[in-house]
């Protein structure tokens, strides 16, 4: 944990006995000392968010803005700031808590705030631009769509007009995320990305730690590519992300998880290409390290692993290979269900991973197997959408089942 003004670590125990030491000094000398207790309460609230210890966050950043709110009826010049600070940093801690409602409403109240004080000194802009940001994330959390895109792209204004870089990368790339994804605004989402991608290059030239930021936003611009069925862009896009994800990691022979589900998405690629060798070999190539992998670190890696041998089992399918796919698909099953039975999640992996062994079983006319595969299916897709009921995957899994027994004679 770190002090709330400097880079000094600072335990938690040295924190809270300062906060004590300065209760007791209030007693005797409230507006004397009511400003030090109010930031060391939000230094230490920011050591809670930092440690994920959301509830103590909120109780501390609650307590240290009844005193700025005290200090701002005081002295308003000196202390609205700090109010409105500590009113983002209660929407960022009761966002992590999924109080989204409380979230909101601090957000919203931080946000008239620096409008206002923007309206005196122009460089709280920049503020209006961070909490814009916030709000969009939580609009993205809560699924409100359009109004997450509308702060994103307030808040590139905001950045742009304080010519702040990295905010305006950030919310360009939010932006971006959102035009890909739930609309078809591809046009527009390919210049931001491609705007946020300069100034990502720019920040990683000067600064290293930088470079896992412009790996992520080149994978995402790639699959926009990809989704435009540009496939020499995305290529080159995922190329370059891979790359870097291997330098963060420490060189060529390092692998990480953002390196394999890297490498994952350039096998889709070449398979949607129709290049099925080499996504073979690039799924095989990632199957054998995310085995070492999953061996020292099985929560962090068997997801990724039951997804490369998915795809490489069905790719068996595709290509005339049965008896591979049986096996290769049964092994990414049995993952699956070992990660769904303590996490929800995974329930849609289970039964798209039934459904396509049924399929195989049944282009192969082992027609009990099919049906035991695809009855399996169902029952997990069903468990999928009681889990979440908007699971449109699931609840089309379910559905094609009914069809295929159909077919079957049952």
């Amino acid at each position: 944990m770190k002090n709330n003004n400097d880079e000094t670590p600072i335990t938690d125990s040295a924190y809270l006995k300062e906060v004590e030491r300065l209760r007791e000094l209030m007693k005797d000398d409230p507006e004397g000392v009511m400003p030090e207790l109010a930031e060391t309460l939000h230094g230490l609230a920011d050591g809670y968010l930092e440690d994920e210890i959301y509830d103590e966050a909120v109780k501390s950043y609650a307590e240290a803005l009844l005193l700025y709110r005290r200090l701002s009826d005081i002295d308003p010049v000196e202390f609205t700031e700090d109010t409105a600070t500590a009113l983002q940093s209660i929407g960022d801690a009761k966002r992590a808590l999924e109080d989204f409602a409380g979230a909101e409403d601090a957000y919203m109240e931080a946000l008239g705030i620096f409008r206002a004080l923007a309206e005196e000194d122009h460089d709280f802009t920049f503020d209006i631009g961070s909490v814009l940001t916030s709000l969009g994330y939580l609009f993205e959390d809560t699924g409100r769509i359009k109004e997450a895109a509308r702060n994103y792209s307030d808040a590139a204004k905001a950045f742009r007009d304080v010519e702040d870089a990295p905010g305006l990368a950030e919310a360009l790339y939010n932006l971006a995320n959102i035009q890909r994804l739930f609309s078809d605004r591809h046009k527009e989402a390919e210049k931001n990305y491609e705007e946020a991608l300069v100034i990502y290059r720019s920040i990683a030239e000067e600064d290293p730690d930088g470079l896992s930021d412009l790996g992520v936003v080149l994978e995402s611009y790639g699959h926009l590519q990809r989704a435009r069925r540009k496939f020499d862009a995305a290529e080159k896009a995922y190329t370059e992300a891979l790359g870097i994800f291997k330098s963060v990691a420490g060189g060529d022979d390092a692998f990480t998880l953002d390196c394999l589900v890297t490498g994952r998405n350039i096998g889709e690629l070449y398979y949607e290409a129709g290049r099925k060798q080499d996504a073979e070999r690039v799924y095989a190539e990632n199957i054998a390290q995310c085995r070492i992998e999953a061996g020292r670190d099985p929560e962090g890696y068997e997801p990724e692993l039951g997804a490369l041998l998915f795809n490489q089992g069905f790719l068996y399918a595709d290509t005339g290979r049965p008896t591979e796919s049986v096996d290769i698909l049964s092994e990414a099953l049995e993952i699956f269900k070992a990660l769904a039975a303590t996490d929800g999640l995974f329930l849609q992996d289970v039964a798209t991973a039934s459904f396509a062994l049924g399929e195989v079983y049944r282009d192969t006319k082992k027609n009990d197997e099919a049906r035991k595969s695809f009855n399996d299916a169902a029952e997990y897709g069903r468990k999928a959408v009681e889990h979440d009921p908007d699971d449109e995957v699931a609840a089309g899994v379910v559905a094609e089942v009914k069809n295929e027994l159909k077919r079957l004679g049952k």
